[in-house]
């Protein structure tokens, strides 16, 4: 569980270190790589494409003891989870609040950067391999077995996220994001097992499943009105079907968490005026002062 919570700074740190090395793209000189400087105007809005890898994480190696019942033979058998890579793709749409604020002091903080939903379609995928040994009452190994399964899922999903971004002088930003994702399992093929030496039950979950995830990203503005955002996503809690608040995914004898590692792409769209305000002349000012910076 270490290495997994270790593994967004991981991902952070090189996104980072790409992020401070990467030319600077931020329009506003006369030549730049996209051209001109760009005054045109853009809605809080617009789309968001999101596609890239998942990675369903497994614990490691989990072995048992048992005697049989008449007590002339011990078990001594084990499973040994892996994870499996897989791919998703997503569409929707990224909405930059023009409210929000939070009063600190004579500061007034936007709270929600942006949010972003979108309805896509995940592949996840695992093994499980399972290895037992057979003992006599004298302590003496009498034979052996082994057997392989592998799963492969097909998940259409939807998901809404929220996220705050930490923003640098050339335009790029952290991006911290939260949300909740709503799966239903399609396809749960399984292969290639040999149910013959099992010994305990196998636990499948069900084919919906809700979790609440977390996600660390770094976003690059290309130019206005348009960013490119890798980004790492985990769940951190599942609320259905209920395990104590687990959001790790039952298969086989074994438990496995879907990670994600994403790049979004947002295009808002370009504003056409029609003479309409809305909201106070300062909630009107910042706004603008806000999108003229994205």
């Amino acid at each position: 569980m270490l290495k997994i919570s270790l593994l967004p700074v991981f991902v952070f740190s090189v996104i980072t270190v790409f992020g401070q090395s990467h030319r600077d793209l931020t329009p506003g000189k006369k030549r730049q790589a996209f051209g001109k400087r760009d005054f045109q105007n853009f809605r809080n809005y617009g789309i968001q494409l999101s596609f890239g890898a998942t990675y369903t994480y497994a614990k490691k190696v989990t072995a048992f003891t048992e005697n049989s019942p008449e007590s002339t033979t011990r078990y001594e058998y084990r499973y040994s989870p892996e994870g499996g890579l897989g791919g998703f793709l997503e569409l929707g749409m990224a909405h930059f609040p023009e409210k929000g604020f939070l009063q600190l002091g004579k500061r007034k903080v936007r709270i929600i950067s942006y949010w972003d939903w979108g309805l896509g379609v995940k592949a996840l995928t695992g093994q499980e391999n399972f290895d037992i040994n057979y003992f006599d009452a004298a302590g003496n190994q009498t034979s052996s077995a082994s057997a392989t399964a592998s799963f492969r899922h097909v998940l259409p999903y939807a998901r809404i996220s929220a996220h705050h971004n930490f923003y640098f002088k050339n335009g790029n930003f952290i991006d911290l994001g939260a949300g909740f994702n709503f799966d239903y399992r399609v396809i749960g093929d399984s292969y290639n097992y040999d149910t013959t030496y099992r010994i305990d039950p196998q636990v499948y979950s069900k084919a919906f499943f809700a979790q609440m995830h977390a996600g660390l990203g770094y976003g690059f503005k290309v130019r206005r009105g348009f960013y490119i955002i890798p980004s790492f996503q985990m769940p951190i809690l599942g609320f259905y079907e209920w395990n104590k608040g687990n959001p790790n995914l039952l298969w086989f004898s074994s438990t496995y968490r879907p990670l994600e590692f994403r790049m979004k792409f947002i295009w808002l769209f370009k504003q056409k005026s029609n003479g309409c305000n809305t909201g106070t002349e300062e909630d009107q000012k910042r706004n603008k002062e806000y999108l003229q910076n994205r």
